[in-house]
């Protein structure tokens, strides 16, 4: 029996256990007899090119796109996308049309930048989602739940891939005391397009 297409998204910042509930996403699909593809944006090449790991080391294989989302696979029931923040308007343009061809979209990924404002990918995917989870992680100043991604690093860019060397979770409270200590944040918002 056939189900409609749906895009599902799951959400939040870094350490709170996107890839993980991903990937078990992806076995219990696997299971339900999808054919599924996992992509990820070339660009995360943080622990392997060719596989979606989680931080704590869970892994899946994976093909990997560019941020225009080529080449896009269409051979299967579901794509499934890792760090789908990073695709660009023309990447985000293929997964929408996938959804609209048939083809079921599971996509996890930061909904906010280092400085607190929304990836545009990820409000794209949200505004046609048939469902949105959005996870926490415990902030790593004081445990409460975190919902932002704090960069430690010393940049202007918006994109700056990294993991715990260079980002912690922390509570909006937290966050905000870290940016009013250390940095301003930048006015302008740099395009991946």
């Amino acid at each position: 029996m056939s189900h409609p297409a749906r895009l599902d998204v799951i959400a939040g910042p870094m350490f709170a256990g996107k890839t993980r509930e991903f990937i078990g996403r992806i076995h219990a699909m696997l299971e339900q007899g999808h054919m599924v593809r996992v992509v990820k944006p070339r660009i995360d090449n943080r622990y392997a090119l060719y596989e979606v790991v989680s931080h704590d080391g869970m892994r899946f294989p994976a093909q990997v796109v560019d941020l225009d989302a080529s080449p896009f696979p269409t051979d299967c029931d579901v794509i499934a996308i890792d760090e789908a923040q990073f695709l660009s308007t023309k990447g985000v343009e293929k997964v929408l049309a996938a959804l609209d061809s048939g083809i079921s979209i599971l996509v996890a990924g930061l909904d906010l930048d280092c400085w607190g404002r929304p990836f545009a990918a990820m409000t794209a995917y949200g505004a046609v989602a048939k469902n949105v989870k959005t996870l926490k992680g415990r902030c790593a100043v004081c445990g409460k739940p975190s919902t932002r991604s704090f960069r430690l690093i010393e940049s202007t860019e918006t994109v700056l891939v990294g993991g715990p060397e260079a980002y912690e979770p922390r509570c909006l409270d937290c966050f905000e005391e870290g940016h009013r200590r250390h940095r301003e944040r930048p006015e302008d918002h740099v395009s991946l397009d």
